[in-house]
């Protein structure tokens, strides 16, 4: 690697004295454009702010980047260059869907359990009308659903592997029967992703559902272009582990440090903050809930993050 020795600034001009420097480009942060002059045998940028360089290998290809902050509310993440989202109940309005998913699953259960269909309900965050944002059935994989339940049989004296293949039975069935279309996104979502793309931001979605229910709907939506990154909970790691967090950074070339987590719910919290997320973000969507305990700040809808560059 060539020494920076080698840059020499003039006045608004930055000069690069050797033109074996060519070979290894420079990564330029600014807010502003900056312009690369020939003249003869020596290169010079012009540029109107200060700006940070970044050594890139020599195979690589130039890349400018502005550098970007996200302010909210009396908070601003600086130098962030991607934002992973969670998506049933922070991009897609599902919050019905389960619930509906949580009763039917209970009631197929209760028909075989007399008696479970209740502590169930109890179990999968439903009480009545509402679910629980925090609870199992809103955060929990499929397969965390299906060890509860079992675990719930089981007392009744099942053996474990019969108390698994009614849960499984029940689940499938539920499956068979209920929609399978994605549910609407949270209004003002489509803007604000537009906006961020349009500003140079990566993104990802991190779902305790599969990662083909989160391919179907980013495609229902037409949001493939959007979204780098698309992982369920059936890959090796699940929400809470960080690890799962650092892979979609990874995945999305980007440094933890300089990604935001955006979520619903305590596991989105504790996976960004143990991931090094540069912030995390809870969204609420008007709900009346706790304030998550981990998040940096709160927001009632993704508008309230506002780009700056």
């Amino acid at each position: 690697m060539i020494s920076p020795v080698f840059l020499k600034l003039f006045g608004g001009e930055l000069k690069l004295v050797h033109r074996e420097l060519l070979k290894y480009l420079l990564c330029f942060r600014f807010c502003t454009v900056a312009t690369l002059i020939r003249s003869r045998s020596q290169y010079y940028l012009s540029f109107s702010t200060a700006i940070q360089l970044e050594w890139l290998n020599e195979d690589s290809s130039p890349q400018y980047r502005p550098m970007i902050s996200i302010d909210c509310l009396a908070h601003t993440f600086s130098d962030i260059q991607a934002i992973i989202f969670d998506k049933d109940g922070t991009l897609e309005d599902s919050g019905d869907y389960l619930r509906n998913v949580a009763q039917k699953r209970a009631r197929l259960i209760d028909a075989q359990i007399p008696g479970v269909g209740e502590p169930l309900l109890m179990a999968f965050g439903v009480n009545g009308l509402t679910l629980d944002p925090a609870g199992l059935q809103a955060v929990g994989s499929r397969y965390e659903n299906e060890i509860a339940a079992a675990a719930y049989i089981a007392e009744t004296g099942r053996g474990w592997s019969a108390a698994l293949d009614i849960v499984k039975q029940a689940f499938t069935e539920v499956d068979r029967v209920m929609e399978s279309t994605p549910n609407a996104m949270f209004p003002g979502c489509q803007k604000s992703i537009e906006s961020f793309a349009a500003a140079g931001i990566k993104m990802g979605i991190i779902s305790a559902a599969t990662t083909s229910q989160v391919v179907n709907f980013a495609n229902y939506h037409q949001l493939q272009s959007y979204f780098q990154v698309l992982l369920g909970s059936d890959l090796q790691f699940a929400k809470p582990d960080p690890r799962l967090f650092q892979f979609a950074c990874q995945e999305l070339g980007v440094d933890p440090a300089r990604t935001l987590m955006v979520g619903d719910s305590s596991w989105d919290m504790v996976m960004g903050n143990q991931g090094g997320a540069a912030g995390c973000v809870a969204i609420s969507w008007g709900r009346s809930s706790q304030p998550l305990a981990m998040a940096n700040v709160s927001i009632s809808d993704l508008s309230e993050l506002k780009i700056r560059m």
